[in-house]
This record gives C-alpha cells, structure tokens and sequence, in this order.
C-alpha cells in the first residue's frame, strides 16, 4: 500500500506537470494500488478532492485522467472476475460483513493507536507545522489532505466496528512532508526532530529485541508458535487438524509443522480463504482431529470425548478424534422459505427444503451424528441453532425434499437477524449451507 502510493504521488505530479504517457504510469499504479488494498481508493478520491479547482483550470487533463482510470480497471480485471464468480466475497465482506456493535471504546482505541504509530514525540509539531506549511502544487496539496482525511474517515468506520491502525498508514506521507519542510525553515525544530527520531529508532530496535528473544517470558500470539504448534502435531500424529475458524492459526500450524490442516468456516466468525479451499476433501474416510468449544458438549458422555491441550504460548486447544470422516459443508440447501423484513415471536413458518448431496456417501440426518437445524444470529454474535425437518437419508450425489415447519422463539431478542440453513457433524462447526436471508424481530 505504501509503495504503490509513492508511485501513485509520483507518477501524479508528471501526470500534472504534463508529461507525455503519465495518464500510462498514473493508470499502472492505481491499478496495483488497488490490488495491495481495497481503501487504496481513497488515496486517489482525496487527491482528487484537493486538487478539484486544479482541474476546472485544465479541463482537458479530465479526459487524460479518464485514460488512467480505464489502464488500472484493466489491471484488477482478473480481481474482478474472481469476486464475481464467488459473489464478491471480500466486496461484501467489508462492506457489511466486518460491522460490528458501536462501541466507544473502538473509538477510543482508534485515536490511541494514532497517537502510537505516528509517534507521540512529533505531536506537539503536528498541529503548528500544518498551520504554517503552504501547499503549492497538486501534489503537495494531496499529501496535506492526506492526514486529516484519513483519520477523520476511519474514525467515523470505528463507530461500526473495530479499525486497524495500519489503515490509516497512508496519512505518514502528509505528516514527513509537514514535518521535513516546516523543520528544515526552523533550527529549534530541526534538532528536536532528529532528537525525537533517535528515541524513537531506540524504542523501535528495544521492541524488536523483545519480540525475538522474548526475555520477560510473555505468553502470546506471536510468541512460542513453533513450539506451540509442534504439540498439536505431536498429538495429532500424522492426522489432518481442523480448527474452528481460525483461520491465522490454521496457517500457522500449516507453516511451522508442514502437517495437513482446514479451517472450518463458522456462521459465528468470518469468512476467509479456507472456504474457497477443499483440503477436507482430501480428508474424507481418514482419521482427524477437530478443535470443538467445551461449552457445546453438556452430556457426560459427549463431555468424556473432549480432550484438553495446554500449549506453551498460552492458549488452551480443545479437540475431539474422529474417525471415517466425512463433512457435509458443501451440501447445498434451497428453501422456498421467504422471511418478511419483521417476525413476531411464538410466528409459525411452513416451508419445504431441497437438500442436494454432493459426495460420495449417504448423509443421514438423525439429530445424533448430522443434524439439520436453523440458524439465527446477527454479524458477530454467538448463533442460536434451531432443529428443524425429520429424520432423513440424502443419498449419494443424490437430493431430497424436506417439509419444515418453524415457530419463531420466545426467548430471541428484539434485533435484525440473519437466518439461514445448516447441516452439520455434531463435533463440526458450520457456515449457511444456502443463502441466507435478513429480517428482523421488533
């Protein structure tokens, strides 16, 4: 993201001094920059908003702009194509699948992480060298723009959920322009800046230190993951692990133990690349152990089948052995069922399922080892599943009609919902076997 704005800055200001093919490189580098991250857009719309009264005095660098734009749409032509094979995956992933609950403490985090990562010590120059720096050309205009717009914009996201500081990393170019020109007219500011910039690289080298011997003995995440993950694998033996969701550890175990692994995509959680891939595929009929919540396992019986790892990072794994593996997370479900935008509890729903098999073997649907259920849930919440349909045997490669009926429970609380369709291992998490539908319970 970073290198690809410094190439969109450059090749910008030979795009405003009017150099020959600079709509080309202008193009090329908008095209890459929003491959390296979707809100690299704004990188574009803000340099854009600065220099609006730059192009109403050279109209005719709107049709060579143009230009650019149709370059760097042929460069992420192949993204596209992906996402919409895949219902545009990440698209709606950002859009709304990342919202969570407003918090003010997503806010508050936000600003705090502002103030870490572009240096308290510069804080006080901040503000006095954006007041006295002039900008005089397009570029330096967009690069002034840049702090203000950025951290004004995803302060306003955090009031939907959680932001990344790094998202914002983009304001750094407006703040070393600020600085390095206010600093070079001022001899006091000069030598507190290379100062505070030694401090800084001192603090920087300490944390890296930190990180790679770990001397304090600090139990996580990015401590201890070879040893960590050399557990589950000495425990596994040889047998393919699925993890519930997660889909940062299953990659890290995949890396550090070169073993066989999945990560079970979850209503509960987001999406990730793991389900666009099918190593459970390659899994079917074999032995494997799956990463299970112990809350989930009430009875006695199923309680003595959950088994506890201690790793040296900290972290607790709970598991369960399963052999003769066989999923069922590419079932397909169809429903007639149409939900109204609002429900009223104790509301009764009639509806019939169409649930398509696409393995190799009979599923069997007994409410002890697949069940059938309804799911309810909102965003990051934990999902409410409901049983739903009778006993029923889809056969291989083979589909059946189920006729469900569905009274919509007292004890959910008033809130929008999205609802959906699983079928399920009772040791496996699940994703919607079908589309989900929205509504809501006033």
């Amino acid at each position: 993201l970073l290198f690809f704005t410094a190439m969109f800055l450059l090749t910008f200001k030979h795009f405003t001094e009017c150099r020959r093919w600079a709509w080309l490189t202008m193009g090329l580098s908008l095209g890459l920059l929003a491959l390296s991250k979707y809100h690299g857009a704004l990188v574009l719309l803000f340099a854009l908003a600065a220099n609006v009264g730059w192009f109403v005095r050279n109209p005719r660098k709107i049709g060579e702009l143009m230009l650019s734009g149709v370059v760097a749409l042929a460069v992420i032509v192949p993204h596209l194509w992906w996402q919409y094979q895949h219902d545009w995956a990440s698209f709606m992933y950002h859009l709304s699948g990342r919202n969570g609950y407003f918090k003010i403490s997503n806010i508050t985090d936000f600003l705090v992480n502002m103030l870490v990562v572009f240096s308290p010590f510069y804080l006080p120059l901040w503000g006095q060298a954006y007041r006295k720096q002039a900008a005089k050309t397009p570029v330096e205009r967009a690069v002034k723009l840049y702090p203000p717009a950025f951290i004004i914009f995803f302060t306003i996201s955090s009031f939907r959920g959680y932001v990344q500081p790094q998202w914002a990393i983009v304001a750094v170019f407006g703040l070393v322009w600020i600085l390095f020109m206010y600093a070079r007219q001022h001899a006091r500011t000069r030598k507190y800046v290379m100062r505070a910039g030694w401090w800084t690289l001192g603090l920087i080298v300490i944390t890296r230190l930190v990180l790679v011997f770990n001397p304090i003995g600090i139990n996580f995440e990015v401590f201890k993951n070879k040893k960590s993950y050399q557990q589950v694998a000495e425990v596994a033996a040889g047998r393919p692990v699925i993890f519930d969701s997660k889909y940062a550890i299953a990659s890290k175990y995949a890396f550090y133990t070169g073993e066989e692994t999945f990560s079970q995509p979850n209503v509960s959680h987001r999406t990730s690349q793991w389900q666009y891939r099918e190593d459970d595929i390659d899994f079917i009929g074999r032995d494997v152990i799956i990463e299970v919540d112990p809350a989930r396992y009430t009875e006695q019986e199923a309680m003595q089948r959950v088994k506890h790892l201690e790793l040296a990072n900290g972290f607790n794994l709970y598991y369960v052995e399963l052999s003769d593996f066989r999923p069922a997370r590419q079932v397909e479900i169809e429903s007639d069922l149409e939900l109204p935008e609002e429900v009223k509890r104790g509301e009764r729903f009639n509806f019939a399922l169409t649930i398509k098999n696409p393995y190799p073997y009979d599923i069997e649907v007994d409410g002890e080892q697949y069940l059938l259920q309804m799911a309810w849930g909102w965003r990051k919440q934990q999902y409410h599943f409901y049983p739903i349909g009778q006993s029923v045997k889809i056969p291989a490669y083979g589909e059946v009609k189920v006729d469900c009926s569905f009274v919509v429970p007292e004890e959910l609380p008033a809130q929008p919902y999205n609802v959906g369709f699983v079928l399920h291992h009772r040791d496996m998490y699940t994703w919607f076997n079908g589309e989900a539908q929205q509504t809501e319970i006033k």
